[in-house]
């Protein structure tokens, strides 16, 4: 066992969130020594490209990086990749590295993201299921969605219909089998789920809804699956898409307070002195809508990292931020600011699918989120709104021609 003695920031977790938060802390002006420990043998990275340009363009060969390698030098960083992190001893504030050595830090910041959630009785056709959470994972994908590949796709979330998306544009032959009644019902009214729907059906992707898997089997080189309504597919490769799990074991461990993923204050400050948690794996309580949240979000990972360089480097800093999503399908950019909620009132611009389609979800004249179709900047407007906090009078409606609707209740959606 190697104890190393130079105290500092270590981050545990070397993606988008660790990253960050090591460049905001110099950025910021942290003059202390900066350690990165992440599992994975690449530089910190963006994850939003992976099922999108790193599929689909055959020119990208290598991560989306946020930082060059000579930029980290001058950063004055280090960087240990490939290396997991095996526990915490709060304390004696230190971390126990799979190579042996044993890190101190003055503070922790902890960035390990999510593990993709699995499907237990997919075990039979292993060798053809592939995850879409890493570079590696993008790579090894890419080199089967050829013209003419039949691709099914379990989950119709956001990163399910991306990777449809993407292996259609490529030639694939795709099928989406989803276990809800309709796709993003999480996220969206009955209506906007409906334009997903049809959407990819219009590309030629065939959307199963309240469907799921009661056997799986390997039969010539081939994935078969046997749906619960006795429908039969043949897949040469099947794509789990099914949501993520927070990396919190070493939190767990630690005896950090956890509650679908590691509690943070708005400081990004856990129930432990000196360690903080960002990106993924980090709930905190939304004061603007009154409940906990983890978002898993580039827009997350940013801003939280943000927080905590500010904070540790003796400023002011807490997390005060709308939230935001966006998604690219096919030709269309899909955002959301705030929070969609049920039993808000909603004033639309046209029709989702109409172009520059723009939603308002109201609670009396303050707006509580917006979604849009091709118009980022009523996205940008509404999340400004937001964080000012400003009334949406009639005024403000009329002049962005939103007028109210009737929200359909959540219901399914055809299945076939």
């Amino acid at each position: 066992m190697k104890i190393l003695h130079e105290t500092g920031v270590v981050i545990v977790g070397g993606g988008h969130a660790g990253g960050r938060t090591a460049e905001r802390l110099r950025v910021f002006g942290y003059k202390e020594p900066i350690t990165i420990i992440g599992r994975e043998p690449h530089l910190p990275y963006e994850r939003p490209p992976l099922s999108k340009a790193v599929l689909t363009d055959l020119n990208v060969r290598s991560t989306p990086e946020l930082l060059t390698a000579e930029r980290w030098e001058e950063l004055d960083v280090n960087l240990i990749c490939g290396v997991t992190c095996d526990s915490v001893n709060i304390q004696a504030k230190s971390v126990h590295l799979s190579d042996g050595r044993v890190l101190p830090y003055t503070q922790l910041v902890l960035a390990m993201g999510l593990t993709p959630r699995g499907i237990p009785n997919l075990g039979a056709i292993k060798e053809h299921v592939y995850t879409l959470h890493t570079y590696d994972d993008a790579m090894a994908l890419r080199e089967h969605l050829n013209p003419g590949a039949r691709v099914g796709i379990i989950g119709a979330g956001f990163i399910g219909l991306e990777v449809a998306a993407s292996a259609r544009s490529l030639g694939a032959e795709v099928t989406i089998i989803e276990m809800a009644e309709r796709p993003l019902s999480r996220v969206f009214n009955r209506t906007m789920s409906d334009w997903f729907v049809q959407l990819h059906r219009n590309h030629g992707i065939s959307l199963l809804c309240a469907k799921t898997i009661a056997d799986a089997r390997s039969e010539k080189g081939a994935a078969t699956l046997n749906l619960d309504d006795g429908q039969i597919f043949e897949f040469d490769l099947v794509v789990t898409g099914i949501g993520g799990i927070p990396n919190i074991e070493l939190a767990q461990a630690a005896d950090l307070k956890i509650d679908n993923g590691i509690v943070v204050n708005r400081k990004c400050q856990t129930s432990a002195p000196d360690v903080y948690a960002v990106g993924d794996i980090a709930n905190m309580l939304d004061e603007r809508v009154g409940t906990a949240q983890r978002l898993e979000s580039w827009k997350y990972a940013e801003d939280t990292a943000a927080v905590v360089a500010h904070v540790l480097c003796d400023q002011d800093g807490a997390y005060d931020q709308v939230p935001w999503f966006w998604t690219d399908q096919f030709e269309h950019n899909i955002q959301i600011v705030g929070q969609l909620q049920e039993g808000a009132t909603v004033f639309a611009r046209g029709n989702p699918g109409d172009p520059k389609y723009l939603a308002y979800y109201l609670d009396a004249d303050m707006l509580l989120g917006a979604v849009g179709l091709d118009c980022g900047g009523d996205l940008r407007r509404a999340r400004a709104a937001m964080e000012k906090k400003a009334p949406i009078t009639a005024k403000v409606l009329a002049k962005m021609s939103l007028a109210p609707i009737h929200v359909q209740p959540a219901s399914p959606v055809p299945v076939s």
